[in-house]
């Protein structure tokens, strides 16, 4: 004897309904909104399940794109940092005026603060000079 196959239709609820119907779960409980709606407690609760799961998702994304400009950045400055001391290093070990001026003559190509803290300068006594 076989069983005849029956066709249960699937109700298709859209992001905005359950979004609401999350709101209202929160506000009242989840098997009282579960009721009002028509719906079965657990369908909320997968939906609320799968929420969360989404949100931390976005969470650790917005940190993971957070960190990459982070290191982007430190990345970027240890580049400009090696090209002053690739330039620079014959002025390492030399007074502070000779480093000033190393500092004067290549700050259209480098950033001022990148320099002195690669030459180990002080910032406020080259502006001094």
């Amino acid at each position: 004897m076989t069983k005849a196959k029956t066709s249960t239709s699937r109700n298709r609820y859209s992001q905005e309904y359950k979004t609401e119907a999350l709101v209202l779960g929160e506000k009242i409980g989840i098997g009282a909104a579960a009721r009002q709606l028509g719906l079965n407690e657990a369908q909320l609760y997968s939906w609320r399940g799968k929420a969360r799961l989404a949100l931390a998702s976005n969470i650790a994304q917005n940190q993971l794109r957070i960190e990459n400009v982070r290191l982007k950045r430190q990345l970027a400055e240890q580049k400009e940092e090696l090209e002053i001391l690739k330039k620079g290093s014959g002025v390492l070990f030399k007074s502070s005026e000779e480093k000033y001026a190393f500092i004067s003559n290549h700050s259209g190509e480098f950033t001022i603060v990148a320099m002195c803290r690669a030459l180990g300068a002080s910032r406020s006594g080259f502006y001094l000079t």
